[in-house]
């Protein structure tokens, strides 16, 4: 009796530690679907939100039309090098005056599982919040001496 009593301890210790092990929801795990990340992406939505020692807390809120893109609207266009795992994100901006988007500014990425890690910054990382064939989440927080800035972008994809 003894011995069924500790075989059914032992079966129950195993079982629980079976069900009680769960993934990581530290943000570290890659991104599964890689390839949906090269394309051309026009920004929908952003929020920008602060909390600093000189303008305390904030927040700002933009909008903008897929389909009609207007002053301040932004895209990003993310191409695969020839280095497995490192993009190039190229932003571009459009100007209303000539109805046309130009070029603002770009970096080279390093994937580092749901990091996008800044090659010429190691300290400039951008978190993929979601990504699926046609919506992108960017999200990107800025801690310096006690402020803190976050930017949420979210962005549709161009076919």
């Amino acid at each position: 009796m003894k011995t069924l009593r500790l075989f059914g301890l032992a079966l129950m210790a195993v079982l629980l530690s079976v069900n009680l092990t769960s993934c990581s929801e530290d943000g570290d795990d890659p991104v599964k679907n890689i390839k949906e990340l090269e394309g051309e992406w026009i920004l929908l939505h952003q929020v920008y939100t602060w909390d600093t020692a000189e303008d305390g807390k904030g927040k700002e809120e933009w909008n903008y039309d897929f389909d009609t893109p207007e002053e301040g609207s932004e895209k990003l266009i993310i191409t695969a090098t020839d280095e497995e795992g490192i993009y190039d994100a190229d932003y571009y901006f459009y100007r209303e005056n000539d109805d046309d988007w130009h070029y603002d500014w770009g970096m080279t990425v390093r994937l580092d599982g749901k990091k996008l890690i800044d090659i010429d910054y190691e300290e400039d990382i951008t978190e993929i919040t979601s990504l699926t064939s046609d919506k992108l989440v960017l999200t990107e927080n800025y801690n310096e001496d006690g402020d803190s800035e976050k930017v949420v972008s979210t962005y549709q994809k161009k076919n």
